[in-house]
């Protein structure tokens, strides 16, 4: 495991800035979070790991969902989902929708991705949809 870098904590910073439930506290799980490379599909994922002795977990439930859809710097389409675990940030998972060797993938600008979020338990922010970027 690594730190994260600072492009990848200002964009999980962008896809967690929703109002949704936990939000701030997983905002807040950042500067103890690690990252280590895992490409279960030809996409670049990372595995999240929190100093979960430093770090309080957020009060959340499996029915919140931080998620994002965009456009690489190719133009190919991405989605992104931050998942979570018992209050803790656990993958930063990135779907491309072209094999690998077609598109030279980098973490996508924030200004091209349109966020979506919800709470399954909270019927206001279903589906939440905002272009912040």
């Amino acid at each position: 495991m690594r730190p994260l870098s600072e492009n990848e904590r200002e964009f999980l910073s962008f896809v967690l800035t929703q109002p949704l439930k936990g939000s701030a506290e997983l905002l807040a799980q950042l500067p103890l979070t690690s990252a280590e490379l895992r490409d279960t599909c030809g996409c670049p994922s990372l595995t999240l790991a929190v100093d979960r002795t430093r770090a309080a977990p957020a009060p959340i439930g499996p029915k919140v969902h931080f998620e994002a859809r965009g456009k690489l710097a190719d133009g190919q389409p991405v989605d992104v989902i931050v998942h979570h675990h018992d209050g803790y940030l656990e993958v930063l998972e990135f779907v491309a929708y072209t094999l690998p060797e077609q598109s030279d993938f980098a973490i996508p600008e924030t200004r091209r991705l349109e966020l979506f979020g919800w709470d399954e338990d909270d019927p206001a922010t279903f589906p939440f949809r905002s272009k912040l970027g």
